[in-house]
């Protein structure tokens, strides 16, 4: 099974650099991102630039690693960001999934504004169906592809303008078009790495998300 890495950081890279199970998809750096670029996406209204060309970066970085997996007819695979690990040990869980899912994110209520009063659900270990009444995956750092011929599924845009990658995948599973699920996580988040992300201000996480 091929691990993708969506890494635009050197000093992130060795911690794979010496397992050759993972392999590194260079990422977009949000210096590179020119204005066209970013201009292609929404943003809530208070968003920073130097945040709005991070989104951006790493929404075009999964779409790039996307279309390299379809063009190239890779099957059974994985991507995975720069702060996440891969529990090697449990990739068999994978092996009669038919479809895409999520095997790391964070669990989030389906509207944001109910957040503070949302709690967050537990499962059996196992294959789960994401239920978008109650709760929806964020985070894009666990993602297991079977075929490669859903991965168009994957990269439909469905606004006049690019979302987040993340927020998009949230979109499909409102319309139940991503559906499942693996828990606890085989995906987790490398702490150390993960405070250093731009999205840390924003959840201060105790923990690696082994729980969603």
């Amino acid at each position: 099974m091929k691990v993708f890495v969506i890494c635009a950081y050197e000093e992130r890279k060795a911690k794979y650099l010496n397992d050759n199970r993972y392999t590194i998809w260079d990422a977009y750096h949000w210096n590179d991102i020119k204005d066209e670029t970013v201009d292609l996406y929404n943003f809530r209204h208070n968003c920073r630039d130097e945040l709005k060309k991070k989104i951006t970066a790493c929404s075009e970085s999964h779409l790039a690693c996307l279309k390299h997996i379809y063009d190239n007819k890779i099957d059974n695979c994985i991507i995975i960001e720069d702060d996440a690990l891969i529990d090697f040990y449990r990739l068999e869980e994978l092996k009669d999934i038919k479809d895409f899912c999520y095997i790391g994110g964070m669990f989030f209520p389906p509207l944001l504004k109910d957040k503070k009063d949302f709690v967050k659900p537990t499962f059996e270990k196992g294959l789960h169906e994401i239920d978008p009444e109650t709760f929806v995956i964020h985070n894009a750092h666990g993602l297991y592809i079977p075929t490669h011929d859903i991965v168009p599924s994957m990269m439909r845009q469905t606004y006049p303008k690019r979302k987040a990658i993340d927020v998009e995948y949230k979109h499909q599973q409102k319309r139940k078009e991503l559906k499942y699920f693996i828990y606890p996580a085989i995906s987790t988040l490398h702490l150390e790495d993960s405070k250093k992300g731009f999205t840390w201000s924003n959840y201060k996480l105790a923990d690696n998300l082994l729980k969603y």
